[in-house]
């Protein structure tokens, strides 16, 4: 069930230990200045340089955006760029990740600049959508094995989400074997802002049908097991009241992935893979479509049958007036 298949050198990571030890790592180091592409709201980055720095320098490309870093050494500490008298990390240091909360998409260069060169393509053009799921920082993991869905196992391709008593979209994936799903993060609110706070309720939509089930969401670290699933009356075939691209799954990947969106009425309809230099890799759809919920497999390869390299890649759903742009990650 697991989601998380890859460590690359790009993140940071949160070990949850029963015992204390040492993590070796081994090869080559990669270059300083790698930039690493970070999203509006939270990021947990990997530090690159073998020496520390302070927080200014190393991330004088990105400060702008920045509206908050978080690090843990011996206690917890906290920047932010408008209250450097109060803040308590003053260093970055290498060994250690990073949780940083941006107001707009970037990309990090330690002591640094970059330029991406994705206004060509309008990559960086992200449109918001209500009903898209945004990831934060707060998750609660379901999964399920042997997932009977009517009488009947689970089909592999269903799409599965989760919606809050609102209707809200706050999880999403994709069933990656029959009867087989998970984990799928259900995402609850940063703060003080709108979403799922531990003990809220939410359901689970079928490809559009709604879960007679309710779950409690219960926050970072939570996990629960669905098994049976029995679905309110109607129609499997719902029509989507709005549009929706989800993110890929599973995210890292390798070989294969699948991308699932839902579009409201008949459109044209073209979902596009680029990689992070904004050149086109490979078009996935390009036809017009009925109002639905889809889901469309990348292998990893361009228009032209040749594999693509190990890195970051950005698909963009165009349907009708929608537009909107997701991050996935291919490693091998």
């Amino acid at each position: 069930f697991n989601t998380l298949k890859h460590m690359d050198h790009l993140h940071g990571y949160w070990f949850n230990m029963d015992a204390e030890d040492t993590l070796y790592l081994e090869g080559a180091c990669v270059d300083a200045e790698t930039p690493i592409a970070l999203e509006m709201g939270w990021n947990l980055v990997s530090y690159l340089p073998e020496e520390a720095d302070s927080v200014h320098n190393a991330l004088a490309c990105i400060l702008d955006k920045v509206i908050v870093v978080l690090g843990f050494d011996n206690g917890a500490q906290t920047y932010v760029p408008t209250m450097k008298e109060f803040s308590t990390l003053t260093m970055l240091r290498p060994l250690f990740g990073y949780w940083i909360k941006m107001t707009a998409d970037d990309y990090l260069v330690y002591g640094g600049c970059y330029n991406p060169a994705f206004a060509k393509e309008g990559i960086d053009q992200h449109t918001n959508n209500m009903n898209a799921v945004t990831p934060t920082n707060i998750w609660h993991d379901l999964y399920g094995e042997a997932v009977i869905v009517e009488g009947n196992l689970l089909p592999a391709g269903t799409v599965i989400e989760a919606v809050d008593l609102n209707g809200s979209l706050v999880g999403s994936c994709v069933a990656q074997a029959e009867g087989k799903f998970g984990f799928m993060s259900v995402y609850g609110a940063e703060e003080d802002g709108a979403g799922l706070k531990v003990g809220d309720e939410f359901q689970l939509r079928i490809d559009g049908r709604l879960s007679e089930e309710v779950f409690t969401f219960e926050g970072t670290g939570s996990r629960t097991f669905v098994g049976n699933i029995n679905l309110k009356s109607g129609g499997s075939a719902v029509i989507p009241e709005q549009y929706n691209l989800a993110q890929n799954y599973p995210n890292p990947f390798n070989p294969v992935t699948s991308i699932a969106y839902e579009i409201p009425s008949d459109c044209k309809v073209t979902l596009t893979v680029y990689n992070i230099l904004g050149e086109k890799v490979t078009t996935l759809i390009d036809q017009h479509q009925s109002a639905g919920a889809y889901t469309v497999e990348w292998n990893g390869e361009t228009d032209a049958g040749s594999k693509v390299s190990s890195g970051i890649y950005f698909y963009r759903l165009n349907a009708g007036d929608y537009t909107k742009s997701m991050k996935m990650t291919l490693m091998k």
